[in-house]
């Protein structure tokens, strides 16, 4: 029996530990520092329900799927994956290995040259992940300026959840919205920032493009734009603070089949999905939750056709489709080609069909269709 590591246990992982678990020649293991999995792709819904909601519990998976998990940090270089290619061995969790998954994710971005105060509230990605955000909940409502950070999607997922939560208390402040682009979702059609930002309108909410935040205190952020490369502070009380992410803790390229390269070497038993992985390849490399479960998929697959000596498959998945999430039943995205575009009710609903997907999956009901 051949047996499989997966480092890692967010979406890419947790795919590739249920696909190959089902595999009767393979005994894998799932190693991740967290004891349990979280659904980020809902992690912005915390401001209206628990974050329990939306976690399970590893060791209950692993029962359910039948792989093994140990919870632990494991530290990765590339001089680490170098040495455990050639021992087929992991001395941090003293295991061995026929096959290895780095399926570490991303992490948030932290810019070097932001000066934050030690009495700023800031709130990013992690505080809703450990849910620290509630030990600021009087601060958030008594707040008459608030500030958020960033212009992707999950800054629009949490702001509009945000104002639902602040209308349960009939609250209106004032809300700065700053990013470095020229637009909201500058990566995506223009239309989506004209919907968005037609929504800003309505909410007391107003749009700086092209402006670095600087440095943020108790009461103020300090913003430069880049264009003018002037500086203006802003009164905040409290900033959501949502840069960006990217790889953790590299960016970990691969072949088209998804094994580890380091220059023009290529490790055969060692592989890498997800956020942290850049396949090269015809296929997309964004770093969304489609991605993440389309090169667990094929990964999987290569894994058990390797151990066959069977020919593997390129990595050729395009995105299918992109849709954000606005609160209520709104939303906006596109479906099979990026100037098809759905926007309100009919987008929130696929919104919620495609998040399904994974909840689905997670029960033991595999509605993927694979390209």
């Amino acid at each position: 029996m051949k047996k499989v590591i997966i480092l890692g246990g967010g979406v890419s992982g947790l795919v590739s530990a249920t696909l190959l678990a089902r595999q009767n020649n393979f005994e894998v293991l799932l190693v991740d520092k967290n004891e349990s999995f979280l659904n980020v792709l809902r992690l912005h819904l915390t401001f209206q329900e628990p974050l329990q909601n939306f976690q399970k519990s590893f060791s209950s998976l692993a029962s359910k799927f039948n792989f093994k998990f140990l919870q632990k940090e494991v530290i990765i270089s590339s001089e680490d994956l170098l040495r455990w290619q050639k021992e087929s061995f992991i001395d941090q969790i003293n295991e061995s290995f026929d096959y290895l998954i780095v399926s570490t994710g991303a992490s948030q971005v932290s810019p070097e040259s932001l000066s934050t105060s030690k009495d700023a509230i800031v709130l990013g990605l992690n505080d809703f992940i450990s849910e620290k955000w509630k030990d600021n909940i009087f601060q958030l409502i008594s707040s008459e300026n608030i500030s958020f950070v960033g212009g992707g999607a999950s800054s629009i997922q949490f702001i509009f959840e945000m104002y639902a939560f602040l209308e349960k208390y009939k609250l209106k402040p004032k809300i700065n919205f700053f990013t470095m682009e020229d637009r909201i979702l500058s990566s995506l059609p223009k239309v989506f920032h004209d919907y968005i930002h037609s929504k800003f309108r309505n909410k007391n909410t107003y749009f700086y493009s092209n402006h670095k935040i600087k440095s943020i205190t108790r009461e103020n952020v300090l913003v430069e734009s880049v264009k003018a490369r002037t500086t203006e502070e802003f009164p905040s009380d409290i900033t959501f603070f949502f840069p960006g992410v990217r790889p953790f803790p590299f960016q970990m390229e691969t072949n088209e089949y998804g094994q580890f390269m380091h220059g023009s070497y290529i490790y055969q038993n060692i592989f890498a999905s997800g956020d942290c992985s850049y396949f090269k390849s015809n296929g997309d490399n964004y770093m969304s939750a489609q991605i993440a479960v389309r090169k667990a998929r094929i990964v999987s697959r290569n894994i058990l056709n390797h151990s066959q000596n069977q020919s593997l498959s390129n990595f050729n998945y395009k995105e299918l489709g992109y849709f954000i999430s606005m609160g209520g039943l709104d939303g906006i995205g596109w479906m099979l080609a990026p100037m098809n575009v759905l926007f309100g009710p009919p987008a929130f609903v696929v919104k919620e069909l495609i998040e399904k997907q994974l909840e689905f999956f997670i029960t033991g009901l595999d509605t993927y269709i694979d390209f």
